[in-house]
C-alpha cells in the first residue's frame, strides 16, 4: 500500500474548469482556481484526525477532518458539508452540494497522487507529484 499522507504539487488538470462550472463556483473563483498551482500536504495527526492544507501564491486553506466523519470545507469559495473515507489507496471526498453530490477520489502512488473529480455528469482530472 502506499503512503497517503505527503506533499504533492499539481503538475496537470484536464477539464477542472468545467467540474468547477458543475458544483456550482462562480466565474472569478474559477478563474483563479485555474490560474492557480496548489500545492496539497496530506498528514495523520493522532489515530484518527487528519489535516490537509492547500496552498497557493494568494491563498493557503486548511481544514481537518476525522475519516467517516461530516466537516465543512471551503471549494473555492463554497461552503460544502464533506465526508472522507479511505479505501487502501484512496482517500474518497464526497462534498454534499444541496440536492447533489460531488467526489473527489485521491489516489496515492509512490511518485504522486490523482485526483478524479466528479460532479453532475462531469468528470475532471488533476495530477500532482510527491515532493
Amino acid at each position: 500500500m502506499n503512503d497517503t499522507s505527503g506533499m504533492f504539487e499539481m503538475t496537470s488538470a484536464d477539464n477542472y474548469e468545467a467540474y468547477l462550472k458543475a458544483v456550482g463556483v462562480g466565474h472569478i473563483m474559477r478563474n483563479m482556481a485555474l490560474k492557480a498551482t496548489p500545492t496539497v500536504e496530506i498528514f495523520p495527526e493522532g489515530d484518527s484526525r487528519w489535516r490537509k492544507n492547500t496552498l497557493t501564491s494568494i491563498r493557503k486553506a486548511q481544514v481537518t477532518f476525522s475519516l467517516g466523519e461530516r466537516f465543512t470545507e471551503d471549494v473555492e469559495g463554497l461552503s460544502c458539508p464533506s465526508t472522507i473515507t479511505q479505501n487502501g489507496d484512496q482517500l474518497i471526498q464526497e462534498l454534499h452540494l444541496g440536492n447533489s453530490t460531488a467526489t473527489v477520489t485521491r489516489t496515492f502512488t509512490d511518485t504522486g497522487m490523482d485526483e478524479l473529480c466528479e460532479a453532475d455528469g462531469v468528470t475532471a482530472r488533476r495530477t500532482f507529484k510527491r515532493l
